[in-house]
């Protein structure tokens, strides 16, 4: 039973990882124009609480259409 957890903590965390690249390096320009004239720690910053923020993200850029 705990294996299937880790597993699924395992994928989702993957998962993560891939759209946070995406979106640190193409999305979020469309999102807030200010964060092109950021500093790249302020993306690093950002990493995190994208990679565990995905679904959510990934709910607001759909909804957009961006």
């Amino acid at each position: 039973m705990a294996s299937i957890f880790l597993y699924a903590m395992g994928i989702y965390f993957s998962l993560g990882v891939v759209f946070s690249i995406f979106f640190l390096l193409k999305a979020i320009h469309k999102m807030d124009a200010l964060v092109k004239v950021s500093s790249p720690m302020f993306r690093l910053f950002l990493l995190p609480a994208s990679i565990l923020l995905w679904p959510y993200l990934l709910y607001i850029i759909n909804k957009r259409k961006l």
